[in-house]
C-alpha cells in the first residue's frame, strides 16, 4: 500500500508589487492548499495601530522587528497544524521578507543570522520558496492600483535595487546555510502563467 504523500508547504517572497498576494492565493485555489501569512490576517486590524505606536518613539526599530518575527513564528505554529491535519499550506511572505525589511525599514541591529538561525531556527521548513519578481515600472503600477497602501510601499520603490540586493543575499544564506529550496519565477504580465510555473517546480520536487 503507497503511503499518503506529505502535505506539502510554499512560501512567497518578494518585494511590494511583485504579486505575492494574488499568487499566493490563485496558488492555494488551484492546489487546494490553505492559504496563510505574515502578518496573519487575524493582526491585520491592529497592525496599523501596533505600527504607529513603534514608529512614535525614535531607535525603536528592534521592538518593531520583535513584533515581525513573532508573527513568523506564529504563522509557522498554524502552518504546522495544518500541516498535521493533512492539508497543503501556501504562505504569503515568511522569514525572508521578515529578515530583508528589518534592515531596510525597522533597523534592529542584529544580524541576518540571529533572525535566520536563532530566532527563526525551529520554524516549519518550506518545500519550496517562490521568490517573485517583476520590474519596477510593473511594480509601481500594482501598487498604485491598491485600494489600501502597504506600509513598506513607497520604500519599496525607492530602495528597489538595495532590496533586490538584501533579497539575493537573505535568499542565499537560507538556501546554503539552512538548506532551504528557492526559485526565482517571474510574474510580469500574466499571473496565471506564474502560478503554472510555481505549480510545476513543485510537482517536479516531490516526484
Amino acid at each position: 500500500m503507497k503511503p499518503a504523500e506529505k502535505p506539502a508547504f510554499v512560501v512567497f517572497e518578494g518585494m511590494d508589487g511583485c504579486g505575492k498576494s494574488k499568487i499566493s492565493e490563485m496558488f492555494a485555489k488551484q492546489t487546494g492548499a490553505v492559504l496563510l501569512g505574515t502578518p496573519p490576517a487575524e493582526f491585520a486590524e491592529f497592525r496599523g495601530e501596533i505600527d504607529a505606536v513603534y514608529s512614535a518613539h525614535e531607535n525603536n526599530g528592534l521592538a518593531a522587528q520583535l513584533f515581525y518575527a513573532s508573527t513568523v513564528v506564529h504563522a509557522s505554529a498554524a502552518a504546522k497544524k495544518e500541516m498535521k491535519a493533512g492539508r497543503n499550506v501556501a504562505m504569503d511572505r515568511y522569514a525572508a521578507s521578515t529578515v530583508v525589511y528589518d534592515t531596510i525599514a525597522r533597523q534592529s541591529g542584529f544580524p541576518d543570522e540571529f533572525w535566520l538561525g536563532r530566532v527563526f531556527g525551529g520554524i516549519a521548513v518550506p518545500d519550496a520558496v517562490f521568490y517573485l519578481h517583476a520590474s519596477d515600472e510593473t511594480r509601481k503600477q500594482r501598487m498604485e492600483e491598491r485600494k489600501e497602501k502597504g506600509a513598506t510601499d513607497e520604500e519599496s520603490i525607492r530602495k528597489a535595487k538595495q532590496l533586490a540586493k538584501r533579497y539575493g543575499k537573505v535568499l542565499a544564506s537560507l538556501e546554503e546555510k539552512y538548506s532551504w529550496r528557492v526559485f526565482c519565477v517571474g510574474n510580469e504580465t500574466a499571473p496565471e502563467e506564474c502560478v503554472n510555473e510555481c505549480a510545476k517546480i513543485l510537482a517536479q520536487l516531490r516526484s
